[in-house]
């Protein structure tokens, strides 16, 4: 029995992976915003002890995962929209938030990356 390409549905999978990867964004965007705060609470010293360097370092792996779920979950986003023949202004919010995230990723990176080598010698 031959399965034809044109026979298979293509849009529920997109919209269940759109899903999965929304919640791993949403998820990781909960964690980089705890971790943040737990490291501003803990930051009252001057110098970098080995658990801030610990937390910088998770939020740099954390971030560089929430960039790659809410990158991969706005491809899904636009697939499906594609696919399903909605419109895309449906999903405008969603979007932006996407966008947010993949910002404040980048900053977060960048600027815990930039405190791990100045205070490389601290540490």
């Amino acid at each position: 029995m031959q399965i034809k390409l044109s026979k298979v549905r293509l849009a529920p999978f997109v919209y269940l992976m759109q899903k999965i990867f929304f919640r791993m964004a949403v998820f990781s965007f909960m964690l980089v915003v705890s971790l943040a705060l737990l490291y501003i609470a803990g930051n009252t010293q001057e110098f970098l002890d080995q658990s801030q360097a610990f937390i910088l370092q998770s939020l740099i792996y954390l971030s560089i995962t929430l960039i790659f779920a809410a990158i991969l979950a706005t491809i899904f986003m636009v697939l499906d929209s594609i696919l399903s023949k909605f419109t895309f202004t449906k999903k405008i919010i969603t979007l932006v938030f996407y966008i947010i995230c993949i910002i404040l990723s980048l900053a977060i990176v960048l600027s815990a990356r930039t405190v791990l080598v100045l205070a490389e010698g601290t540490v």
